[in-house]
């Protein structure tokens, strides 16, 4: 559901963002809300 949702950190979603080559700063943005090494991974 992330990945479709339009978010505050991306023009359109993330996954916009990921097919425009921005796959890094998706990553940051992921990392950054849950952390390296979330318990429920």
């Amino acid at each position: 559901m992330w990945l479709l949702t339009p978010d505050r950190g991306f023009e359109g979603t993330p996954l916009d963002a990921v097919r425009d080559g921005h796959a890094a700063l998706v990553w940051d943005a992921l990392t950054t809300q849950s952390g390296p090494n979330p318990t429920y991974a």
